[in-house]
């Protein structure tokens, strides 16, 4: 499973959220565990979620929550970001 690019920079902000949303959902995850797991509020997990921030160490437990990688939400995510120490 490999996004393109250009598909996930060409989404809005709402749009890009459906689509993190919809994986979470199709793999019973919610906001609340993920805000847990990453130790951050809601507030700033949204904000990575929505792509409004880059949330790296965020971005990597969504990955692994969700058994895909960083770059199938992210695909902008630096090298040294896509995998945990």
């Amino acid at each position: 499973m490999k996004q393109k690019k250009e598909e996930i920079t060409a989404m809005s902000s709402e749009d890009f959220y459906s689509f993190v949303r919809g994986v979470l959902v199709s793999k019973k995850i919610t906001n609340i565990a993920l805000a847990r797991a990453a130790k951050v509020s809601r507030q700033r997990l949204d904000r990575v979620l929505r792509n409004q921030e880059k949330g790296y160490r965020i971005r990597l437990v969504v990955a692994k929550q969700t058994g895909l990688p960083v770059e199938y939400f992210w695909p902008d995510t630096p090298e040294q970001y896509r995998v945990a120490a």
